[in-house]
């Protein structure tokens, strides 16, 4: 949304704001920004992931939706030189 709303020349944070009005979503979901980089990090959410997705494909399911989200956020890291997307994370320490 954030790279749409780039390319139209919106402006994001109006449109998280309008978007945040919907009790259903929240704020926390809607930044796309952390410590200055995007995408998703941290101990637990990228081993989490590449576990569902591991778990999804033994059983014959296809998690198309999280191995598009686990490659577009690989691209995100390295595009942004982070090597190791654990340590890209909320909490420090």
């Amino acid at each position: 949304m954030y790279d749409l709303c780039a390319k139209l020349g919106l402006d994001y944070d109006n449109v998280k704001e309008a978007t945040a009005a919907d009790k259903r979503i929240g704020r926390s979901h809607l930044e796309v920004w952390h410590k200055g980089y995007r995408g998703y990090g941290g101990k637990c959410l990228v081993k989490d992931i590449r576990a569902m997705i591991q778990f999804a494909d033994k059983q014959g399911v296809d998690f198309k939706l999280h191995k598009t989200t686990e490659e577009i956020n690989n691209q995100l890291m390295k595009d942004q030189n982070i090597e190791d997307p654990e340590k890209f994370s909320k909490r420090e320490g």
